[in-house]
């Protein structure tokens, strides 16, 4: 048995995606398990208020929803026998050699350490690498990055995030926020392996959230946890800022946030 799981999260009713997924991986003879996606358009109010904090990030029933599904992947990766998972979202294009980075990915993990890697694009990272997956693709430490559509998760930084981030209080692709809290130490393979479905990403699970007043609800919510973050949070920022920052290269990608 791979020691790298890979997890697929769809909605039931998004039958199309699943067909798409499932013949991608299909076709690399790649096992994988399909986790079912929480409907957040289904919550009520006092549903809602269950899972989410009243200080939050996540704004939209949708994120919300993406968020709890993300973390029952995690869940599902701390029950099982496996050490690290791949958490794909079910409209992503899959490279045939995957199987070849994950082994290389998981040879090179640390148990001990809780560890994300981005397989997706990211913003900053590091100019120096830390290993290489193939003679072109390598692996660096991230300075800021989201989408969650393609990351490799340990199972350490599973137990912890399902600690963290439960109720709800943020996005599901929030990885700057949770590498400068300390919850998980964040890498991403560069180039990218995993990009989205240019048909499937035009046609968003996700509604609403880049509406005006849910823009202006991020930004007071965001004020409020920037305010309420503990002491060693802010110190460990202000010492990178001071310190850290002007030692280290640091490459950046143009890509829309």
């Amino acid at each position: 048995m791979s020691k790298v799981a890979i997890f697929i999260i769809n909605l039931p009713a998004s039958t199309d995606r699943r067909d798409f997924m499932q013949s991608q991986l299909a076709s690399i003879s790649t096992e994988f398990t399909f986790i079912e996606a929480v409907d957040g358009s289904k919550f009520d109010n006092a549903e809602l208020s269950t899972v989410k904090k009243e200080v939050s990030y996540a704004i939209t029933k949708g994120e919300v929803g993406c968020a709890l599904s993300h973390l029952k992947a995690y869940e599902t990766l701390v029950k099982s026998d496996y050490d690290m998972a791949l958490i794909l979202e079910d409209d992503v294009i899959i490279p045939s050699d995957i199987d070849m980075h994950l082994s290389r990915l998981h040879e090179n993990n640390n148990s001990k350490r809780a560890t994300i890697t981005l397989l997706s694009e990211v913003y900053k990272y590091y100019e120096k690498n830390s290993f290489s997956t193939d003679e072109n693709h390598h692996v660096h430490k991230v300075v800021d990055a989201t989408f969650a559509h393609g990351y490799v998760i340990n199972k350490l930084a599973a137990e912890r995030l399902l600690k963290k981030l439960y109720p709800v209080w943020c996005v599901a692709d929030q990885w700057t926020t949770f590498k400068e809290f300390g919850f998980v130490d964040i890498y991403a393979v560069i180039p990218s392996l995993i990009n989205t479905h240019d048909v499937f990403e035009k046609k968003t699970t996700i509604e609403n959230r880049k509406l005006d007043n849910v823009q202006e609800e991020k930004k007071r919510m965001w004020n409020e946890i920037k305010k309420s973050r503990p002491l060693k949070v802010k110190i460990r920022r202000s010492l990178w800022l001071a310190f850290v920052r002007h030692f280290v290269s640091i490459k950046k990608n143009s890509i829309p946030k």
